[in-house]
């Protein structure tokens, strides 16, 4: 089957388009706050909307009806490249003066809602950048490709395609709703985000725009804080908590919260990758309190309101930072290390490896024990009531070695550039779970990675793509027979 490049510039060209309208917020954001950045916005905005509509409405002529997988595949890594490319500019032709290497990483890393930050000094930036950092981080977890099936209704026949590229899971039966599901979706992201905006104006007593910043990187996972102490900052215990929750909500399943809120459906409560996720932030925070009580000393209270939300910042891959973990002490340390990997759960805004991959992994291996130990005849593995395939189990171990290779090569790779080992293998684990701080004094809780040679950010940018995209997805172009009939 051939690609249809006509028809991915098309679409890819309103999926740029849109990209270049929404840049107009930031724009007048910063007119209105009297900053010089506007113009930059302003000015971008125009160009970029102008190159999008431009390509296409070369292409208007195409039909998504006949939407392959392909182009499907072709047009979710096109956009999330094109679109970091593009939205990237204004940091680099603006006051800042910074280099495109730097605004690129800076802008994958908000899309992929890896809240890696590449800007040593938050405070230089204006009420727009800030803006625009955050609404982009936001835009990143729900999907560029699911807002996309709502801003473009003639994507509703290849819908499916995108959905499955971008690891949203759907079932049979929801097939012919591709639109109605997205917007359902959508509106549930929306009423988390204004829900925590809400709380943290009026529980937490902040202010409108350190609320806003923080309620869209809250529950898109993703982050960024508009302030160089992250949450920390603000010493807030109320804020602390409510960005707790809005960050639990975010790892979530959206589809099973779909089917709960306009379905009525209650398959949410008998999920058990849900109640894996939960148990896991209640018994990762128990065992990091007691041992921050009894060996830190630190306040009841306080360890459990510092662990609860260093926790599920970790777990869900946000990486809102509140205090200096790597400080500790080796255990909770390590455990928070591994907690990074595991991610929330499959179809959130949350990275990682994600809990049901873990929990079909550990399955498949007690049958394999079984029968080759035990001489046990093969159960036929479910999980959630559901046959697991042999395809599926491929995959996930498929992405698991893969996920391993590229972990190792990237890190070899920054090794390579006389970075040290801690700065290496955690910034690399950082980026490919999409969690932004990792370990040490570079790239820590308490760092940032502008430090960073230019090849280590180009290297790590990449891992952000691959982490987001689920590797897969990315590597599958790199194939001959992928470009071939």
């Amino acid at each position: 089957m051939n690609i249809n490049f006509r028809l991915v510039l098309n679409l890819l060209g309103y999926l740029v388009g849109y990209t270049g309208i929404l840049m107009l917020i930031p724009a007048i954001i910063d007119f209105f706050m009297q900053e010089e950045a506007w113009k930059t916005f302003f000015i971008f905005s125009l160009l970029i909307t102008f190159i999008g509509f431009a390509f296409a409405f070369a292409n208007r002529q195409e039909q998504t009806k006949g939407l392959s997988h392909k182009d499907g595949l072709l047009l979710t890594i096109l956009a999330w490249v094109v679109i970091v490319a593009l939205t990237a500019l204004p940091f680099t032709y603006s006051y800042l003066e910074m280099s495109y290497t730097d605004s690129y990483f800076e802008m994958m890393s908000g899309i992929t809602t890896t809240g890696a930050t590449i800007i040593p000094a938050l405070d230089k930036l204006s009420y727009g950048f800030h803006f625009w950092r955050a609404f982009i981080q936001w835009v990143g977890g729900i999907g560029i490709i699911v807002t996309a099936v709502i801003l473009i209704p003639s994507m509703q026949g290849g819908g499916m395609q995108l959905f499955k590229i971008e690891a949203f899971e759907t079932f049979d039966s929801a097939k012919e709703k591709v639109k109605k599901i997205a917007m359902g979706m959508i509106v549930i992201y929306l009423c988390i985000t204004f829900l925590s905006l809400v709380a943290l104006m009026f529980i937490a007593e902040l202010g409108f725009f350190d609320a806003l910043i923080h309620s869209l990187t809250s529950v898109s996972t993703a982050g960024f804080s508009n302030k160089d102490a992250s949450v920390g900052y603000f010493q807030n215990p109320k804020m602390e908590l409510i960005l707790t929750f809005s960050m639990i909500s975010g790892g979530m399943p959206y589809m099973l919260l779909y089917y709960f809120v306009f379905l009525r459906k209650t398959l949410i409560f008998q999920d058990s990758q849900i109640k894996a996720y939960l148990f896991l932030l209640l018994s990762i925070t128990t065992i990091i309190s007691i041992w921050l009580i009894s060996h830190n000393g630190l306040a009841v209270g306080d360890s459990i309101r510092q662990t609860m939300f260093t926790v599920a910042s970790l777990l869900t891959g946000t990486g809102f930072v509140l205090v200096d973990y790597s400080l500790w002490g080796t255990f909770p340390t390590m455990v928070l290390f591994i907690t990074m990997f595991i991610g929330g759960c499959g179809g959130s805004t949350a990275c990682g490896i994600k809990i049901y991959r873990i929990q079909v992994a550990f399955i498949i291996a007690k049958n394999t024990i079984e029968k080759l130990f035990l001489k046990q005849h093969m159960s036929i593995p479910f999980y959630n009531k559901r046959v697991i395939s042999p395809d599926f189990t491929t995959g996930i171990f498929v992405y698991l070695f893969l996920l391993i290779v590229t972990l190792f090569v990237s890190s070899a790779i920054l090794s390579s550039l006389d970075l040290d080992f801690i700065t290496a293998f955690t910034a690399t684990v950082a980026c490919i779970t999409n969690v932004g701080p990792g370990l040490g004094s570079i790239v820590g809780p308490a760092g940032n990675f502008s430090s960073l040679p230019d090849t280590a950010k180009w290297v790590l940018s990449l891992t952000m793509l691959l982490g987001r995209l689920e590797i897969l997805g990315v590597l599958i172009i790199c194939s001959r027979k992928f470009w071939t009939n």
